[in-house]
């Protein structure tokens, strides 16, 4: 039994009435806009499920011909087929340098802020509370609030707590 989504669903059952089908073909059956047809297609012949092989060329064009591996088979009765990530989130997830710059500032301020307010406390309530004052302007990672601690303690703004080494303290 195969978890898969619609379009990968349309894409299998084309093959139903073929052994192979180029990928043009495919294109043309289903009416899947072009990047979709991608990542839906690539899903189904990773290494990991080849569902579908690919039996002729290896860029993805039109006349690529794609064929249903008649010797797939998996020890588990329920397959969920994953579908690629797209691209466009790769791209946005970069960042300008100008603008992780800003947000340093605002992350080293935010730290600083609660800090000065606290006095003393521990490494996770200092993540939430900063995640939580910056929320409303964006979305800091738990990773880089970590490094602005470590480079506010290099700077000589907070230290670890002699006693506990779990707690940050406000030097400044």
């Amino acid at each position: 039994e195969l978890n898969v989504t619609t379009f990968q669903m349309a894409i299998l059952l084309l093959f139903n009435k073929a052994d192979r089908l180029s990928v043009g073909e495919i294109r043309r059956a289903t009416n899947i806009p072009d990047p979709e047809l991608q990542r839906h297609l690539l899903s189904l012949c990773t290494p990991k499920l080849p569902i579908l092989t690919v039996t002729q060329g290896s860029k993805f064009s039109d006349s690529m011909m794609i064929a249903c591996n008649e010797n797939f088979n998996n020890k588990l009765f329920k397959i969920k087929v994953p579908l690629l990530k797209e691209e466009r989130d790769l791209q946005a997830a970069v960042i300008p340098a100008d603008v992780m710059a800003d947000r340093r500032a605002v992350i080293d301020a935010a730290i600083v802020r609660v800090m000065k307010a606290r006095r003393r406390l521990d490494h996770q309530a200092l993540v939430a509370e900063v995640f939580r004052l910056l929320q409303s302007r964006f979305h800091p990672e738990p990773l880089e609030i970590k490094k602005r601690i470590e480079n506010l303690m290099e700077r000589e703004y907070l230290e670890r707590d002699d006693d506990d080494g779990r707690f940050y303290l406000y030097v400044a």
